[in-house]
C-alpha cells in the first residue's frame, strides 16, 4: 500500500505558492509615509501605526513560515517512506524476473527431454518389431529358435512360450518409455502453469514500482516547493525586520523635517478637499499605475506615474525646496513648500536638478524620472501634503497626469 500526496497538504501548497507571488511580485508591502509639514505629533502617530502594522505582517510572515517548516518536515517523511516502498517493488520486480527467467529456461530443458523421450519410445519400438519379426515371422536362418527347436518334438509349446516372453518383454519396455513420457509432460505443464503465474507476478510488481517511484517523485516534488517557499518568506521577513528598524530612525528624520518646515512657514491654512483653486499641475504626464489609498496591506500615499528614465520633472507649483536629497525607500527625492500648508513630494528619481533653500517657479525641471529607493521600475512618485498629511492628488489637481 502506498500513501501518496495528502490533499490537505498539496492544497497548502498551491496557497502558499500565491503567497509566495504575491510577496515577490511587489517591492515592498509598506510604504513608508513621510512628512514635511504639518505637526509632529500626527505624524508620530502615523509611525507608530506603521510600525504596529508591520509588525502584524512580521508575526503574520513568522507564523507562516512556521507552518512550512512543519509541512516540509512531513513531506519529508512520506517522500522517504515511498521512496523505500519504491526499493521494496524493484527488488520484488528483480525476484520475478530472475523467476520466469528460470522458469523459462527449465521449460526449454524438458520440452527438449520430451522430445528425446519421444524419439527413444519410436526407436525401441522399431527395434522390437524387427526383434519380433526376425524371431516369430521370418523363416530364414535369422530365426535361431527354430533351427534350435526344429527337431524337438515340444518344438510348439517351447516356441510359444518364447514369444510369450518376448511379447511381454516388449510390453514391458514400452510401458517404461511412456511412464517416462508422461512424468515429462506432467511435469513441462507444472512448469508452464508456474510460468504463467510467475509473468502475473512480475507485472504486479512492475506495477508496483512504477506507482511507487512516481509517488516518490510527487512527494519529493512537493518537498521542494514547500522549501523554496520557506526560503522566499525568509527573505521577506528578513526586508519585514530591516524596514522596522528603519522606521525608528525614520521618525527621528521626519520630525527634523517637520520642525524645519514649521519654523519656516507662515501659519497654514488647509484647503478643502477638491479644491482646484491651490493651483497645482502635474509634474509629468504618463500611465499611471498606482494609485492614492491602501495597497497591499499597507498605505500609499501618492500616485504612481510611469515615464521613462529620464523624463523631465516638472514643480507642480512654485515654492521653496526644503528637501533635496537621498531619503530611503522614495530614493532620490524633492519636497516643495508651497506655502499655506502645502507640500508636493517627487521620489525615486534618477537625479536630481535643484537644491535644499532654492526657490523654483511651477513648471521648472527640478529633476528626471528614475528607480531609485524601493522601485521596480522607472516612474515617478507624485505626493501631495495638506499641513504634513498625505492627500489624494487627483482632488487637488485638476485633469489626468
Amino acid at each position: 500500500m502506498y500513501v501518496g500526496v495528502p490533499p490537505v497538504a498539496a492544497r497548502r501548497v498551491a496557497t502558499l505558492l500565491i503567497l509566495v507571488s504575491l510577496l515577490c511580485s511587489v517591492p515592498s508591502l509598506l510604504v513608508p509615509d513621510r512628512a514635511v509639514a504639518g505637526t509632529l505629533q500626527n505624524r508620530q502617530d502615523q509611525l507608530r501605526g506603521e510600525s504596529s502594522r508591520l509588525q502584524q505582517q512580521l508575526a503574520s510572515a513568522r507564523s507562516s513560515d512556521a507552518q512550512i517548516q512543519q509541512d516540509v518536515g512531513r513531506l519529508d517523511e512520506i517522500a522517504t517512506t515511498q521512496r523505500v516502498a519504491a526499493a521494496a517493488a524493484q527488488t520484488k520486480l528483480i525476484d520475478a524476473q530472475d523467476q520466469v527467467q528460470q522458469l523459462d529456461q527449465e521449460v526449454v530443458t524438458l520440452t527438449a527431454q520430451l522430445g528425446q523421450a519421444k524419439s527413444q519410445v519410436h526407436s525401441e519400438r522399431m527395434i522390437l518389431r524387427r526383434q519380433a519379426l526376425n524371431a516369430y515371422m521370418s523363416g530364414s536362418a535369422n530365426s535361431e529358435i527354430d533351427t534350435l527347436f526344429n527337431s524337438n518334438a515340444e518344438k510348439a509349446s517351447v516356441t510359444d512360450e518364447y514369444r510369450s516372453v518376448a511379447a511381454g518383454n516388449v510390453s514391458e519396455t514400452i510401458d517404461q518409455l511412456r511412464q517416462a513420457q508422461d512424468a515429462v509432460s506432467t511435469h513441462r505443464a507444472d512448469l508452464t502453469s508456474a510460468l504463467k503465474q510467475a509473468r502475473v507476478v512480475l507485472a504486479a510488481a512492475s506495477a508496483q514500482a512504477q506507482a511507487a517511484t512516481a509517488v516518490a517523485a510527487t512527494s519529493q516534488q512537493a518537498a521542494s516547493v514547500q522549501a523554496s517557499a520557506h526560503a522566499v518568506l525568509q527573505g521577506r521577513i528578513a526586508a519585514f525586520a530591516a524596514e522596522s528598524s528603519d522606521l525608528a530612525s525614520q521618525q527621528q528624520q521626519v520630525a527634523a523635517l517637520i520642525a524645519q518646515a514649521a519654523s519656516a512657514s507662515p501659519a497654514n491654512t488647509t484647503p478643502a478637499p477638491g479644491s482646484h483653486a491651490v493651483g497645482l499641475t502635474w509634474p509629468i504626464h504618463g500611465s499611471v499605475t498606482s494609485e492614492f489609498g491602501p495597497r497591499w496591506g499597507g498605505f500609499h500615499p501618492g500616485i504612481d506615474i510611469a515615464d521613462p528614465t529620464g523624463t523631465p520633472i516638472h514643480a507642480a507649483k512654485g515654492g521653496q525646496v526644503i528637501f533635496a536629497g537621498w531619503e530611503g525607500g522614495y530614493g532620490n527625492f524633492v519636497l516643495i513648500d508651497h506655502g499655506g500648508g502645502i507640500v508636493t513630494g517627487y521620489a525615486h528619481q534618477s537625479q536630481i536638478a535643484v537644491t535644499q533653500g532654492q526657490t523654483v517657479s511651477q513648471g521648472q525641471t527640478i529633476g528626471s524620472v528614475g528607480s531609485t529607493g524601493d522601485s521596480t521600475g522607472p516612474h515617478l512618485h507624485f505626493e501631495v501634503r495638506i499641513n504634513g498629511a498625505p492627500q489624494n492628488p487627483r482632488s487637488y489637481v485638476p485633469g489626468s497626469p
